[in-house]
C-alpha cells in the first residue's frame, strides 16, 4: 500500500507519519524526504529560500521535484510518506511563478497527477489555527505562520480537487485515489483514524 500526506509545513503530517510506522500501524516503511539532502548540497536550509533568486529557488524545486521521483521508483509499491510531487509542484509554483513557462508547467503538472494517481491513499493536512503541530526552530526548517500556511493549503487542495474530479488524462481512465481530509484532533486520535481506513482498504483487496 502506497500512501502518502499532502498539506503545508506544520501540520502534523511528519508527527502522524512517524507514530504510524512506530506503532506498527501501517505495514509499510517510510519513504525519507528528499527536501533537505537537496537544500544541503545547495549549501541552504529551506529559509534560506526567502533571500534568493526566483531563478535559483527555482532550480532547487526543480531539482528536489526530480530527485523525489527517483527516491519512489527505488521504494516500490509499499511505502508511507509525509511529501508528494504535489508539493514540491506548488512551493515551486508559490516561490517561483514567473521562472516557469507554459510548456513546463503543464509537463510538471501531468508527471504530478501521474505521481498521484499511483497512491492508494492520500491524507489532506489542513493548517489548523492553534498551536498543536507547532514545531521548535531547528534552524533548517522555514518556520510557517498562519497566513503561509493557509495559503499553501489552499493552493495544495485547489489541485487535489481539479486531480479528484478528474477521470481521464491523456484520454486514458485514471486511478480512483482516495483522499482523506484529517481532522485537528490529537496524533493518536488520527493514527486510529488511519488504522480504520487501512483496515477497511485491506478488507477490499
Amino acid at each position: 500500500m502506497k500512501i502518502a500526506c499532502i498539506g503545508p509545513g506544520g501540520s502534523g503530517k511528519t508527527t502522524l507519519v512517524d507514530y504510524l510506522v512506530e506503532h506498527k500501524i501501517v505495514d509499510c516503511k517510510k519513504l525519507e524526504s528528499v527536501a533537505r539532502q537537496v537544500f544541503r548540497e545547495y549549501g541552504w536550509t529551506e529559509s534560506d529560500q526567502l533571500d534568493k533568486p526566483i531563478q535559483a529557488n527555482w532550480e532547487v524545486q526543480k531539482a528536489i521535484f526530480e530527485r523525489r521521483q527517483i527516491a519512489e521508483r527505488h521504494a516500490g509499491s509499499c511505502f508511507i510518506s509525509d511529501r508528494t510531487l504535489l508539493d514540491t509542484f506548488c512551493y515551486g509554483l508559490y516561490r517561483c511563478a514567473s521562472a516557469i513557462g507554459d510548456e513546463e508547467y503543464r509537463r510538471l503538472w501531468k508527471q504530478t497527477q501521474l505521481n498521484l494517481s499511483t497512491y492508494d491513499l492520500l491524507l489532506l493536512f489542513p493548517y489548523y489555527d492553534n498551536s498543536r503541530w507547532t514545531r521548535e526552530d531547528d534552524k533548517f526548517r522555514q518556520m510557517t505562520n498562519l497566513a503561509y500556511g493557509k495559503t499553501m493549503e489552499v493552493l495544495m487542495f485547489e489541485f487535489c480537487e481539479a486531480m479528484r474530479s478528474r477521470t481521464l488524462l491523456d484520454g486514458h481512465p485514471t486511478k480512483i485515489v482516495e483522499f482523506i481530509k484529517i481532522q485537528d484532533v490529537s496524533v493518536s486520535e488520527r493514527a486510529r483514524m488511519i488504522e480504520r481506513v487501512v483496515a477497511a482498504w485491506d478488507s477490499r483487496i
